[in-house]
């Protein structure tokens, strides 16, 4: 399948207008890697909402294309020849808010309510500047909030299930991508 075709030929930038100016093609990937290594990708997408996101992955996975998902390119090698379908970056999904506590939530602490895309050391600095206690054993740690959680990052004897509470996870079924609550 050819990925430029399908992405041109399809109406995602008509739903999205944006979207149009956030993809890449052939876009090499040692730009969005800590080890500043890896060919290009077929297409490189950054979504700035869910929606747009769901939108993305559906497109691709409904014509069988590859879809990789990028967080903050830490822990992660790609081959000179790069990568064959869509990379979708997680990076511009960084917001940060302090919701209110949902039920089930423990007494006496605040939640934090955090994007995928958002750094692990831009969140540590961002709750410490609101004396919010409890992810300063994570300062420094390279990476994005996502990839933390989907490894379970372990700083000082610390792991990232120790602070952590519920997600909304990209779901993959017969009627294309939803959002699930875990």
């Amino acid at each position: 399948i050819n990925v430029r075709k399908l992405w041109e030929n399809s109406n995602i930038t008509a739903r999205f207008p944006g979207l149009a100016a956030r993809a890449r093609f052939d876009e090499p990937m040692r730009e969005h890697t800590t080890f500043r290594v890896g060919g290009p990708a077929d297409i490189f997408v950054e979504p700035v909402c869910v929606e747009e996101l769901i939108a993305i992955v559906g497109l691709f996975s409904s014509e069988g294309v590859p879809v990789s998902v990028l967080g903050g390119g830490s822990n992660l090698l790609v081959a000179d020849r790069g990568i064959r379908g869509a990379v979708v970056s997680l990076s511009r999904l960084d917001s940060m808010t302090v919701p209110s506590p949902p039920d089930g939530f423990p007494p006496g602490l605040v939640p934090v309510r955090v994007g995928a895309g958002r750094s692990m050391n831009s969140l540590t600095e961002w709750c410490a500047d609101r004396d919010l206690a409890g992810l300063e054993r994570f300062a420094g740690l390279p990476g994005s909030v996502g990839g933390a959680v989907f490894m379970n990052a372990r700083c000082y004897d610390i792991a990232i299930a120790d602070v952590f509470f519920a997600a909304e996870c990209l779901q993959f079924g017969t009627e294309g991508c939803t959002i699930q609550h875990a």
